[in-house]
């Protein structure tokens, strides 16, 4: 995935980096296949596995905040009240819009209105970090960073040739 925006209760005080509890539970048995042997051959729940993994989303409310989701999730950003104090505090902390990438104003708030955004796509022979709305940058599969980030300023420029 990449990047996330949670509507989380306005005190809701988790570290930013820490990746968020809820998310690390560990397995359950499956309540339609517990006690089966074999498990039911289409659980909708655990996929033969007999087990579930749980997860608890942190307190919903009327905060805005930025999450990561690459790893297990965790917040990158303090709750804010408005989406536009959201995309503000983004910018003016650098934080990371996907890697070592940054972003606009304009493209954090792009983003925090469409909910989430990927970080990487992979599209035949194409890998392609995209930003939701907010513009992205590709390298064909193989490519070493150095070569990504000279295809990623020449596409700022190229609108649209050569890109899948």
């Amino acid at each position: 995935m990449g990047r996330e925006v949670k509507r989380v209760d306005i005190h809701f005080d988790w570290p930013i980096g820490k990746v968020w509890f809820g998310y690390e539970l560990g397995p359950v048995p499956c309540d339609l296949c517990y006690d089966r042997e074999p498990p039911l051959e289409c659980c909708p729940l655990c996929y033969r596995e007999g087990r579930v993994y749980p997860k608890v989303e942190p307190p919903a409310g009327e905060g805005w905040q930025m999450w990561e989701t690459v790893s297990e999730g965790s917040p990158i950003s303090p709750v804010l009240d408005t989406a536009e104090g959201l995309a503000r505090w983004l910018v003016d902390n650098n934080a990371s819009a996907e890697g070592v990438r940054r972003a606009t104003y304009e493209q954090w708030l792009a983003m925090i209105h469409e909910g989430w955004s990927p970080s990487l796509v992979l599209d035949q022979h194409w890998l392609r970090a995209e930003w939701r709305n907010a513009g992205s940058f590709y390298m064909k599969a193989g490519q070493d960073a150095e070569q990504a980030d000279a295809l990623d300023h020449a596409c700022d420029y190229c609108e649209g040739k050569d890109k899948p």
